[in-house]
Order: structure tokens, then C-alpha cells, then sequence
């Protein structure tokens, strides 16, 4: 079953992968707006940083890790495989579970020929998921009341947003208490796939860590990430030295 542990100070859930199913049906019957967060490590140091963040994952229904990095740090802290997901495949996962109870969702992301094509890969995907309404993102400010109405009136089961939303994840902590119980998830890069912008992930370059190396041959500068790497062993190391 699921688990909700502190990683170090920092909330994260364990989901084994038959425990899912059951998960969502949880989620769903309790009748509130409930945030999916996909946690990977550049997200775990930020919610040791910022409190705010932190208090964001605290509050979140599921806190999804999804990073190689923080599962072998898990492991080297607690000597437990912590459960961890490739975000596309969650995704993936979660979506069938809709179609499987009949449940539904509302799609929020991109420019809006690219959600089109996703909006119609999607039904042809899962025929049996119901797909109530859809907006682009990437729109002026002045819209977001009308965006608010038209997701309330259609009260999703999972509100599923991409790329074009205001405060990515966190677009749902400012206006929770606008809109109807169900589900909220943010992915940046699931309705690039879904429209065929952008090609399905490896699941062996995930599995490997290698994309952060593709991301550092098209951004050098990124190798000064390194020293948070550096600082997160390093943090772990004394926490395990403290609990001998």
C-alpha cells in the first residue's frame, strides 16, 4: 500500500506499482482537489530550500518520485528501494485507470493545434476515457477566469496540465478552492509526446540517468549543477553518520 515517508525532511510517497489502482480509487472517493506531483531531484533540493515548495509537497496527494538519484540516495539512507516511476509511464498508467472506472478528464496545455492532436491521439489511445473539455495554455491573463469557469462546469475527474500553464504545478495551490474535487497533475513534456511534437521517452536512457547528460551537452553550464549533487551525497552521508 502506499506510504507517505520523509526523505531527509522532504515528503515523499511510496507507491508500489499494484497499489496504484487502489491509490487513485482513494483519492477520488475522498472529494477534494488533490495534487499529483512528479518529484525529481532538481525538485528535491528546491523543497529543501524553499519552504513554500516543501509546504506544496506536504500538501499534495501523491508525491511521485521519479528520479534514479533520489532512489539510490534512498536506498543509502534507509537501506529501502524506494518505488520511483518514469513520468510518461505514470501518465500513461493513470490515464488507463480513468478509462477502466468510466472517470474523466479535462486537458489544459500547449498551443491549441498541438492539443488538438493530442486531444485526438489521446481518444484513440483510450477509447473508453472520457475526455470533457480542453484548453491551451499560453494565454493571457485576462482569460484565466473564464479557463476556471469552463474547468469547474466541466468538474473532471483529473484536471491533466502540460506546458502553457502559469506556476506549472503549483498553478492549483492558487486556485484550489475555485474548483470542483478530483485530480490535478502536471507534466511538461506529456502533451509534446501525446500530439507527436516530441518522440516517446527511452525507458533504457531513463533508466540510466543519461538525460540529464544530453541536457548538459546542449546547455554546458549546466555542469555547475554538479556541486548540489556534490552537497546531496554529502548531506545524506552525514544523516547516516548520525543515525549509527
Amino acid at each position: 500500500m502506499k506510504r507517505r515517508l520523509l526523505f531527509a525532511g522532504i515528503p515523499v510517497d511510496f507507491i508500489p506499482e499494484e497499489s496504484l489502482d487502489l491509490a487513485i480509487q482513494e483519492l477520488v472517493s475522498q472529494k477534494d482537489i488533490f495534487p499529483i506531483v512528479f518529484l525529481d531531484f532538481r525538485g528535491y533540493m528546491r523543497a529543501r530550500r524553499k519552504a513554500d515548495y516543501r509546504s506544496f509537497l506536504n500538501a499534495a496527494a501523491l508525491v511521485v518520485p521519479v528520479s534514479r538519484r533520489l532512489q539510490k540516495g534512498y536506498r543509502y539512507l534507509r537501506k529501502e528501494t524506494l518505488p520511483i516511476y518514469m513520468p510518461f509511464d505514470f501518465i500513461i498508467r493513470l490515464l488507463g485507470i480513468l478509462e477502466k472506472h468510466g472517470w474523466s478528464t479535462y486537458l489544459f496545455s500547449s498551443r491549441p493545434n498541438d492539443l488538438a492532436k493530442a486531444a485526438g491521439n489521446l481518444r484513440a489511445s483510450f477509447p473508453g476515457l472520457k475526455i470533457i473539455g480542453r484548453h491551451a495554455g499560453y494565454f493571457s491573463s485576462d482569460l484565466e477566469e473564464d479557463i476556471i469557469l469552463a474547468i469547474r462546469k466541466a468538474s473532471p475527474t483529473l484536471l491533466l496540465a502540460g506546458r502553457g500553464v502559469p506556476g506549472k504545478e503549483t498553478w492549483i495551490k492558487k486556485h484550489k478552492n475555485r474548483l470542483n474535487p478530483g485530480l490535478f497533475l502536471w507534466c511538461g513534456e506529456c502533451f509534446d509526446i501525446f500530439s507527436g511534437v516530441k518522440s516517446r521517452p527511452s525507458r533504457k536512457t531513463w533508466e540510466r540517468s543519461l538525460e540529464g547528460l544530453r541536457h548538459l551537452l546542449l546547455k554546458p553550464w549546466r555542469i555547475f549543477r554538479l556541486f548540489s549533487h556534490l552537497f546531496y551525497w554529502i548531506m545524506l552521508t552525514v544523516q547516516r553518520i548520525r543515525k549509527l
